[in-house]
């Protein structure tokens, strides 16, 4: 007598694996979860700080730029040096520039030699003052050379200053003498001193020798103070980015704060624009979500344990009144029914399934109906259980422990595979049988096929597969059902994608000819012999050898493709050389 085999509670293990994964790695969730938002908060910040950063260093640039361009001054005369223009003409031309340029305490026009020859300031006015040759000065050689001249920033008790200095030029394009100008970066402090990030956080400009030129915190440090000492500021003054995310990037600064520190040199200038922002103040927030977060962990614990009751009773009541129906139909009593009252597509299913019983009693003849009728209606539990799988897989109902997801995942990939054959079983029997429902009409088909291709972009990148797509210069209209289209690109794609086994690409090309258009989708897979290219379109055929051994497939695809091209009055085919690949094709007619 052969040995019966046992078989475990399903309802217990549903029940098992819902709480099991769902309560004991609650506290493994709550850590992670805390982690993330902490590293998530870091990041916030490190965000924010760099549009602060940003944003004033791009006022730093408006302002010497504004300053710059007004300096670049071009004389609508012919002279060869600027001494060749009148005294009076020139100081009259350097009060509008200090004018239009603001913010200006001295300007001096200096010819192409070196010698001052004009000099105001706010303090001296127009009264001549002592007048240098500068020739060897840094600043006349720049600008004389082409190249604008931004000086070191000196501090004195009107605020910080620095030196500018650009080219005079003749109508004709010439350089004929040096503007050097003094001006003051106070209106950059005050638009500064207007910068918060949070309410404690701050932002300060750093001078290319380390020393402070002003800050929004007015008591972070004396104006000229030598920040240098500080390594953080230091190694921002040496041209390297911080962005507060890194570990050297949380220190004490000099105000003896915690704060998250992030700082970006300007090159023009080599200046350094330093954002610190307190830890408590940029966590305050965050101190507030943990503890909701908590409260909803405590909750969810709760929901888990009373849900996983429900959900395991839910889930297994509609399974065992089906097993049981089946068991009946299979010992041959076609008078019971099933009945499965949850009013969903499983109670559907369990009347769908007493119609189909009802039908194979009163007429037996009527046994091809009967299967396609139960290819379709197996549609529904199939897909219904991939839904179930799918939610506790995502975590619907908790998190998973490695054994279980593994147990999990199997039975996924079977349904997936047992969703796919009913599917290719349930085509084959409507085309059999006269029922597969195809609308030929007028289509755009290059905006059909984009949208199959963009499907598949996702999946042929996770095999390092590229797929390429030369789309027509034009849309081409065609006679076709856009659905079974769909169907057909699907299958072609998705076999070059399986046979495909390592790096390769896969190309779907059109052409016209004898008023058809034509589709080739063309891979570098491990190409198909002459012998199984005979059966190709047949229906179960599969090309067996020892490469396609792990390849899950149902050899229905090319046979229901076949179909669908036929009754859409196209034609498919294939060419094929072993090791270098195939190509795919078919034409439908032009519309």
């Amino acid at each position: 007598m052969p040995e019966i085999k046992k078989y475990s509670n399903f309802r217990s293990k549903v029940l098992n694996v819902l709480v099991l994964t769902g309560v004991i790695p609650l506290l493994i969730i709550s850590v992670i979860s805390l982690v993330t938002v902490v590293k998530t908060r870091l990041e916030n910040i490190s965000e924010l700080q760099s549009e602060v950063i940003e944003g004033t260093s791009e006022k730093i640039e408006r302002y010497l730029d504004q300053k710059i361009n007004v300096f670049n001054l071009v004389i609508d005369l012919n002279p060869e040096n600027i001494s060749g223009v009148k005294k009076e003409s020139l100081e009259f031309i350097a009060q509008g520039l200090k004018e239009a340029a603001g913010d200006v305490n001295e300007i001096t026009f200096v010819e192409k030699y070196g010698k001052e020859i004009v000099k105001i300031s706010d303090i001296q006015g127009l009264t001549p003052a002592p007048l240098k040759n500068i020739k060897e000065r840094e600043s006349f050689k720049k600008a004389i050379s082409g190249e604008n001249y931004f000086g070191p920033v000196y501090y004195t008790l009107l605020g910080p200053v620095m030196h500018l200095a650009s080219q005079i030029e003749n109508k004709d394009r010439n350089i004929i003498g040096v503007i050097v100008a003094e001006i003051s970066l106070n209106p950059l402090e005050r638009e500064a001193s207007q910068v918060k990030i949070g309410r404690e956080g701050f932002v300060y400009l750093i001078d290319e020798y380390g020393s402070l030129i002003f800050s929004s915190n007015k008591d972070f440090a004396r104006q000229g103070e030598d920040l240098s000492y500080v390594p953080q500021i230091k190694d921002v003054v040496d041209g390297n980015s911080h962005n507060g995310l890194a570990k050297e990037d949380r220190y004490t600064n000099p105000l003896n704060q915690k704060v998250i520190f992030s700082g970006n040199r300007l090159e023009r200038v080599k200046w350094s624009v330093i954002s610190e922002w307190p830890w408590k103040d940029a966590f305050l927030v965050v101190e507030v979500m943990i503890e909701g977060f908590l409260w909803i962990m405590l909750i969810t614990l709760l929901l888990i344990v009373g849900s996983s009751l429900i959900f395991a009773r839910l889930v297994v009541r509609p399974i065992e009144a089906l097993s049981k129906g089946a068991d009946e139909i299979s010992k041959g009593n076609l008078d019971y029914k099933i009945d499965i009252g949850t009013g969903d597509e499983l109670e559907k299913l369990g009347e769908r399934f007493n119609n189909m019983i009802k039908i194979l009693k009163e007429n037996e003849e009527l046994r091809d109906q009967f299967f396609f009728i139960a290819t379709h209606e197996l549609r529904a539990p199939v897909t219904v259980t991939k839904a179930y799988l799918a939610m506790i897989l995502e975590g619907e109902y908790g998190k998973l422990n490695k054994k279980m997801r593994k147990v999990l995942e199997t039975s996924q990939n079977l349904n997936e595979r047992l969703v796919k054959l009913v599917h290719d079983l349930l085509e084959v029997a409507r085309s059999e049988a006269g029922k597969i429902e195809i609308e030929v009409e007028p289509i755009m088909a290059v905006k059909v096929i984009k949208e199959i291709v963009q499907e598949y972009k996702e999946p042929a990148a996770k095999k390092d597969i590229k797929l390429v797509y030369q789309e027509p210069e034009k849309e081409i209209e065609i006679m076709a059902d856009s659905y079974r289209l769909k169907e057909v690109l699907t299958n072609l794609i998705d076999n070059a994608l399986k046979y495909t086994l390592k790096k390769g690409k896969i190309e779907i090309t059109h052409e016209i000819k004898d008023k058809n258009f034509i589709t080739h989708v063309k891979d570098q897979g491990m190409g198909i012999s002459k012998k199984d290219m005979e059966n190709l379109f047949t229906r179960f055929y599969r090309v067996k050898n020892e490469k396609t051994k792990g390849i899950v497939g149902t050899g229905l695809g090319l046979f229901i493709c076949k179909e669908i091209i036929q009754r859409m009055n196209g034609k498919i085919w294939a060419e094929s050389e072993l090791g270098k690949g195939s190509t795919f094709s078919f034409s439908l007619p032009l519309a």
